[in-house]
C-alpha cells in the first residue's frame, strides 16, 4: 500500500521496495550522485557524424566504462568503515576482504583505461578506414593522414599532458588540427585517392566540382568524431574522480590498492581530477572552410601546382583522358 506521497520531475521514477532493497541504498545513492555529475550521461549523435556512416565508432567508444567501479570503489570505503565498530579479527577480516575488492577495481580500471588507450590512439583510426559512405574514401584517407599522429599527442597531451582532462583534450585536439596536420591531410586525401580507382570513381567527381566541399566534410567529421570519442575518456576520468578524492573513512586504503593495481594505465594524475562539475571540454572546431581554403590557390609555381596536380589527374580520369 503507497502511504508516502512523492513529488517528482518530469523523467524521474520510483523503485519498487523490492528493487531498492536488492541494489542497496548506497548503491542508488552512488547512481544518483555519478548522474548529478555527468557521469550517467550518454553520447549524443545526429548531424555529420551519422550522415557520414561514424556513429557506430562512437557507439564502440562507449563500450569503455568505469562507473561500476567506482561504485565497487564506494561501496569497499563504507564496508571497510562500518568494520571499525567490530574490532578485532573481524575487522581485520572485512578490512582483508575490502583489499582484495579494491585490488580487483583497480585491475578492471587499468584494463578499461588501457582499452580506451588503444581504441583512440589506434583501433578507431583503423575502423574509420572501413567506413562504407559515399564518401568513405575521402573519410577512411583523413583518418589515415590523422591516425599516426594522433597516439603520439594523445601520449604527450594528455596521458603524459598537464592540467586537468579537459584542458588536456583542448591541446590534443588542437595539435591534431593543426594547420600543418590538416595540410598533410589534403595531400594525403588526393594521393590517396589517385592511388585507388575505385575511390576515384566513388568521390572523384566530387573532388573535381569541389574539392573543399568534400574534404571540409570528411575533416568535419573526424573532427565531431575525435572530440566525441575523447568525450567517452572525460567520462572515464570523472567516475575514478568519485575514487580519488573521496571523503569518506577508510577511502586512502582503496585509493592506494587501486592506484598500485592501475597506475601504469591511468594517465598523469597529477591534475587530472582539478575540475569542477560545470567545466567542459574547451576545444574550439576549426573553421575547416577557411583552413582549408588557403591550401586550394590558383595553380602558380611550386607547392600550387603541387596541390593542383592532383586534382588535374583527377579530372583527367573523369575524362577518360591520359595523364601526357
Amino acid at each position: 500500500m503507497d502511504i508516502v506521497p512523492a513529488i517528482l520531475s518530469p523523467g524521474e521514477a520510483i523503485l519498487r521496495p523490492e528493487v531498492a532493497r536488492t541494489l542497496g541504498h548506497e548503491r542508488i545513492n552512488a547512481w544518483n550522485t555519478l548522474a548529478v555529475r555527468g557521469q550517467l550521461r550518454r553520447f549524443a549523435g545526429g548531424g555529420i557524424v551519422e550522415r557520414l556512416g561514424l556513429g557506430k565508432l562512437i557507439d564502440l567508444s562507449k563500450s569503455f566504462a568505469v562507473g561500476g567501479d567506482a561504485l565497487a570503489a564506494l561501496a569497499t570505503m563504507s564496508m571497510d568503515s562500518s568494520s571499525r565498530a567490530l574490532g578485532g579479527t573481524t575487522q581485520d577480516g572485512v578490512l582483508a576482504t575490502g583489499t582484495g575488492a579494491a585490488r580487483t577495481v583497480g585491475a578492471n580500471v587499468a584494463e578499461q583505461f588501457s582499452g580506451i588507450w588503444h581504441f583512440l590512439s589506434r583501433d578507431s583510426w583503423t575502423f574509420l578506414r572501413r567506413i562504407p559512405t559515399a564518401v568513405g574514401q575521402a573519410v577512411g584517407i583523413v583518418g589515415g593522414a590523422l591516425g599516426p599522429q594522433a597516439g603520439h599527442y594523445l601520449w604527450d597531451d594528455v596521458w603524459k599532458g598537464q592540467g586537468n582532462i579537459f584542458q588536456r583534450g583542448g591541446k590534443f585536439l588542437g595539435d591534431l588540427f593543426s594547420p600543418s596536420n590538416l595540410l598533410h591531410m589534403v595531400e594525403e586525401v588526393f594521393k590517396g585517392l589517385w592511388d585507388s580507382a575505385k575511390g576515384i570513381w566513388a568521390v572523384g567527381r566530387g573532388l573535381v566540382t569541389d574539392p573543399l566541399g568534400t574534404i571540409r566534410d570528411a575533416a568535419n567529421g573526424v573532427w565531431d568524431l575525435a572530440k566525441s570519442q575523447y568525450t567517452g575518456l572525460v567520462d572515464m576520468v570523472k567516475a575514478t574522480k568519485q575514487i580519488f578524492t573521496s571523503p569518506m573513512d577508510y577511502a586512502s586504503r582503496v585509493v592506494h590498492e587501486v592506484t598500485s593495481t592501475a597506475k601504469d594505465a591511468l594517465p598523469n594524475t597529477k591534475g587530472l581530477w582539478d575540475f569542477g562539475s560545470g567545466d567542459q571540454l574547451d576545444a574550439t572546431q576549426p573553421d575547416m572552410s577557411n583552413a582549408l581554403g588557403s591550401m586550394f590557390s590558383l595553380p602558380g609555381v611550386g607547392d600550387a601546382v603541387t596541390r593542383w596536380a592532383p586534382l588535374a589527374r583527377a579530372a583527367l580520369m573523369q575524362l577518360g583522358l591520359s595523364e601526357t
